[in-house]
């Protein structure tokens, strides 16, 4: 906390003298949740209120030069027990300088530690949704015309210290958009999670998405690949695995679905199925668990989040998830959402209390609001309930999850 009062204290010094330079931004989100999601009806449930507070300014000193700073507080109330606690819960979020137009031209270099969403975030998000978010540390040149837009990018992930940069991680890409056909986005990307020694870690990602529309129909099919090698330096099951280099062969595919209906309360509905690969035990020397790198869960797999980090979320068993959901704007301003997912594993899963097989994971409903009091404040409200399939009941207890959340947030 005192080296955030020692920067704030400079910063409105640089302010006082750049005043016609520099805009602000900020936002406040407090959210209480109540947490069941043990699959345990026995216990009672979690009950915690978050609080996140965001201040940023971005300074402008000529055209085509920026710097923009944003600090972040993220706590659970009663976190710290009075202002003197030590405990730290106020970090940089972003902090980077951007030049554009370089030597006159389409491209522009924005390097610090950044926020970034590329494309439906199914791969690379904000995870806005998380009260810390997300945030790389590194660099993005960017290629803008009129029909292509193009980013490369690099991010340092984990840096260890060691002699050599023996077991560091990075990720490096590339995510291109074309829009040359009329009515269709065409989304390319490819994706390198790299360690140091590259035999830790080699995995690349590569894929398209397509998103296109025929009058009030949205379409979006999408599929991605991936290979390489891994190196399992930490416990895994297998154990036969452990400490030895295995290819990685993975495989995503998905078609959504989405109609606009016509009329005031402008109702939505979409329908889609989703397919991760999962790893198959018979063969140890490969992984085929689809691994989706640092995405937006929560709008995609049900607000529980209980499913979306892959392959965790489903024991490297893979996922085909099959989803409905309906929205409407009954008033104005204020949105009314209701989700169905039935979630089912790519490959059998051994259960271990009744010896058997199962590809059942659950499933779960949704309901959410959303309210738009005025273009800076929203309220949300939500709740889901999520119905465990044979798999979750060998894992855990098997009794129902349920998750409920009220939120506030006011953004300036």
């Amino acid at each position: 906390m005192k080296h955030l009062v020692v920067i704030l204290v400079l910063l409105g010094a640089f302010v006082l003298n750049a005043q016609d330079k520099v805009k602000f931004d900020g936002q406040i989100r407090s959210r209480y949740e109540l947490n069941n999601k043990d699959f345990n009806s026995k216990n009672d449930p979690l009950s915690y209120t978050l609080l996140r507070t965001r201040f940023g300014a971005l300074f402008t000193p000529s055209e085509n030069v920026s710097a923009y700073i944003q600090f972040q507080d993220a706590r659970n109330f009663g976190e710290a027990e009075n202002t003197t606690d030590d405990r730290e819960s106020t970090d940089l979020h972003q902090g980077y300088l951007k030049v554009s137009k370089i030597f006159d031209s389409n491209f522009s270099l924005q390097a610090g530690r950044m926020s970034i969403g590329l494309g439906n975030q199914r791969f690379i998000g904000l995870s806005d949704w998380g009260f810390a978010g997300r945030s790389f540390d590194g660099a993005i040149i960017n290629h803008s015309s009129e029909n292509l837009v193009i980013d490369l990018f690099g991010f340092k992930l984990n840096e260890r210290n060691n002699r050599g940069d023996t077991n560091d991680l990075n990720l490096y890409g590339a995510f291109a958009t074309i829009t040359s056909v009329e009515n269709l986005a065409i989304k390319t990307f490819l994706f390198w999670q790299k360690g140091v020694p590259t035999d830790n870690m080699n995995r690349w990602t590569i894929g398209i998405d397509l998103v296109g529309n025929i009058g009030n129909l949205t379409y979006e099919p999408e599929f991605a690949y991936q290979f390489g090698k891994m190196n399992y330096r930490y416990p895994a099951i297998p154990l036969d695995r452990y400490n030895k280099k295995i290819d990685i062969a993975a495989l995503f595919a998905a078609l959504n679905l989405s109609y606009q209906f016509e009329g005031n309360l402008q109702p939505k509905l979409n329908a889609g199925i989703e397919y991760f690969s999962g790893d198959d035990p018979t063969t140890p020397d490969k992984d085929e668990s689809f691994f989706n790198l640092y995405p937006s869960n929560h709008k995609l797999y049900g607000i529980s989040d209980i499913i979306g980090n892959m392959p965790q979320s489903t024991f490297s068993s893979g996922l085909i998830d099959m989803h409905l959901r309906f929205s409407f704007i009954p008033v104005k301003d204020f949105t009314f959402n209701a989700e169905i997912y039935s979630f089912m594993a790519d490959k059998n899963y051994r259960l271990n209390k009744t010896a058997g097989e199962s590809k059942d994971l659950g499933m779960e409903t949704d309901f959410y609001i959303d309210y738009k009091y005025d273009k800076n404040i929203l309220f949300n409200m939500g709740f889901a309930l999520f119905s465990s399939g044979e798999i979750f009941k060998d894992v855990f207890s098997g009794d129902p999850a349920t998750y409920f959340y009220t939120g506030l947030q006011l953004s300036l």
